[in-house]
């Protein structure tokens, strides 16, 4: 478990987030439509103040492990 030390559900979430607005053409709208929930659901998950495994397997499904994220965050600095 120690290799997931600093992972909080606020990083899953930036990161998944960032994944979405960078690399799909979705909007939180769209996922959440997609997934039948609400578009809040999908928000808070993206902001870190709900977990969901339910919602984190779309961005799975959708290609985030195939992302890799330090070429979209160089440059960045503080915006994530």
């Amino acid at each position: 478990m120690s290799g997931l030390k600093g992972i909080t559900k606020s990083y899953i979430g930036t990161v998944c987030g960032a994944y979405r607005r960078c690399h799909t053409e979705f909007s939180q709208e769209d996922v959440a439509e997609e997934l039948g929930i609400d578009r809040s659901t999908i928000s808070k998950f993206e902001r870190g103040t709900t977990q969901s495994a339910f919602v984190f397997l779309w961005y799975v499904a959708h290609g985030i492990f195939e992302w890799k994220p330090i070429e979209t965050w160089n440059g960045w600095g503080a915006e994530l």
